[in-house]
């Protein structure tokens, strides 16, 4: 259960926010909540503009949602700053 005060923090990167898709589904049926930030602005301004489309997480879930990425295939799309 996710509080008011978590916050949601970046976990991978991708080009275009379609290339996100299958990522967003294996979360989802894992039941972790995620959310495609610039998906709308980099559809319209391009990766240089706004940096791509960025995959967040609910921070409680955040190592769960990477592990299951790894497992996915997602490895190079993943953050390693964070």
């Amino acid at each position: 259960m996710y509080t008011t005060d978590e916050k949601l923090i970046e976990i991978a990167c991708f080009s275009h926010p379609s290339e996100a898709a299958i990522p967003v589904s294996l979360l989802e049926s894992e039941g972790i909540y995620s959310f495609m930030h610039n998906a709308l602005s980099t559809q319209v301004m391009g990766l240089a503009d706004v940096g791509g489309a960025r995959l967040q997480v609910m921070e409680s879930d955040a190592e769960r949602a990477r592990a299951i990425l790894r497992e996915g295939g997602y490895e190079s799309s993943l953050n390693t700053y964070i």
